[in-house]
């Protein structure tokens, strides 16, 4: 409830004080992020894979992007899982906390856009509580929430398959974040519209 009292007289890392000083600004760009994961569980599961791309001016930016692989080798061995994606994936690989900082760097004080952003919200401050910085103060729009709102929808819940589907977009490959973030870019795009969102 109080979690700024736990940072008070904190001394964060130099990265995190720069993201901090980029909210004396108001965001200009959007950041449409999809994250591939274990799970949804903050205390358990990891995030394997970051994909984002720059949406500004309702344009998608292709020159501005951000992919890697983390190499989670502690996850994947105490699971009992294969690490084979991780030594044969040609995404450049980065320890959890270089990707992390990263990641953190290319965001600034854009607003945040996915599927279900809150989950990687949540285990993105999972690990950043780790490495003794505070939680993401960007803003954030969940593509699902949009669409249902756009739709009159009371249904529960909206796979990101069928919203790529209703607008004819080809479903990209479930194992690449940046071909997602950029599909959802395009939906994003036109949901923003019909919205009208500024």
């Amino acid at each position: 409830m109080l979690d700024w009292l736990k940072h008070i007289s904190k001394e964060y890392p130099e990265f995190w004080k720069k993201y901090l000083s980029k909210f004396d600004t108001k965001p200009s760009n959007f950041i449409i992020l999809h994250t591939i994961k274990s799970g949804s569980n903050p205390l358990e599961d990891v995030i394997f894979s970051f994909g984002a791309i720059v949406v500004s001016k309702n344009r998608i930016v292709l020159s501005e992007t951000f992919e890697n692989m983390i190499l989670q080798y502690k996850y994947t061995h105490d699971k009992g899982l294969s690490n084979d994606f991780l030594i044969n994936t040609k995404l450049t690989k980065m320890s959890e906390e270089q990707a992390f900082e990263k990641f953190i760097e290319f965001i600034g004080n854009a607003t945040i856009v996915g599927y279900k952003i809150h989950h990687d919200f949540e285990l993105i401050n999972e690990v950043l509580e780790k490495m003794h910085c505070g939680r993401l103060k960007n803003d954030a729009l969940d593509i699902e929430i949009m669409y249902k709102k756009w739709k009159e929808s009371t249904e529960r819940t909206v796979a990101n398959e069928d919203i790529f589907l209703d607008f004819k977009i080809p479903v990209p490959p479930l194992d690449s974040a940046l071909e997602q973030a950029y599909a959802n870019a395009l939906v994003f795009l036109k949901l923003k519209a019909r919205l009208n969102i500024q």
